[in-house]
């Protein structure tokens, strides 16, 4: 996704200087883009259409690569979307949760419609979570942009900016995707709860960053604790087996927890586990 990302960022403005019908660039775009989103296995086929565009018979001031959720829309005309937007001079990429606004247009004047899209994120900011994304619609597209470019800008909900100089690594841009990916089933879905979080026997899995561990007796013979599989996954765990150690965290020299064994979240009669199961 990264090297797709940055390919899209870097040749963009070379692109442009070139003949727009055929250009292999936007065969890149149209077809390589949406199906590194694909497999990065964030976005499901089934329910979510990709489409990407430098143009229709012409270079865009501001290519985009879009996300719908097939239920509520397939174009970027209407509805609420995820949208990449690539900036005028390909400087910057904004990861975007956005609004179409071409019918909107159709229907009203200009400043009616900014109005419109104004309220219309407003709404939605007040009863979906920002996800850690900025919630506003001060992104930097570009100066004497098109109606159509100022209207990405204005119905932005929220977004994250990525500069070319400096992109994150392939992690980040997919752990972006998923939190948007969230925010989008918000919209759409309501909230939804996170199966991981919450009580597992002695731990508490606050969020995707913060464990509580209910410390015992044997936490202190052993110097350390048994680890639930079904919080497996916060210490970076799920292919280990049952007895192997998941990790062990020092701050200032000290030993400060060890964990020692991953246990099921049942036990079993045929299998004891290194440590107590706590």
């Amino acid at each position: 996704m990264r090297e797709q990302i940055q390919r899209f960022m870097q040749e963009c403005p070379v692109a442009k200087g070139q003949t727009f019908g055929n250009n292999p660039f936007g065969v890149f775009v149209r077809t390589e883009i949406p199906e590194a989103l694909y497999e990065t296995g964030l976005v499901d086929r089934k329910k979510y259409l990709i489409t990407a565009s430098v143009g229709a018979g012409n270079w865009a001031m501001i290519p985009w690569i879009c996300i719908f959720d097939r239920s509520i829309t397939t174009s970027a005309t209407k509805g609420v979307y995820i949208v990449y937007l690539l900036s005028k001079y390909s400087k910057r990429l904004y990861l975007t949760f956005n609004q179409g606004c071409t019918d909107l247009r159709n229907k009203h004047s200009k400043r009616e419609t900014i109005q419109i899209m104004h309220q219309k994120a407003d709404e939605i900011r007040g009863f979906v979570s920002a996800h850690g994304f900025v919630p506003d619609c001060d992104i930097a597209l570009g100066d004497h942009l098109t109606d159509l470019g100022d209207k990405y800008r204005e119905g932005t909900i929220f977004y994250k900016r990525y500069e070319v100089g400096s992109l994150p690594s392939e992690k980040e841009f997919q752990d972006d995707l998923s939190r948007m990916m969230s925010v989008y089933a918000e919209y759409v879905y309501g909230p939804q709860k996170d199966e991981r979080l919450g009580q597992f026997d002695s731990w508490t899995i606050v969020d995707e960053n913060t464990a509580i561990k209910k410390c015992d007796k044997s936490f202190y013979d052993y110097n350390g604790s048994g680890v639930p599989k079904g919080i497996s996954w916060f210490f970076g765990a799920e292919d280990l087996e049952l007895g192997q150690v998941v990790i062990e965290r020092r701050f200032g020299g000290a030993l400060f927890l060890r964990f020692g064994a991953i246990v099921a979240a049942e036990r079993q009669r045929d299998k004891t586990p290194e440590m107590p199961y706590n």
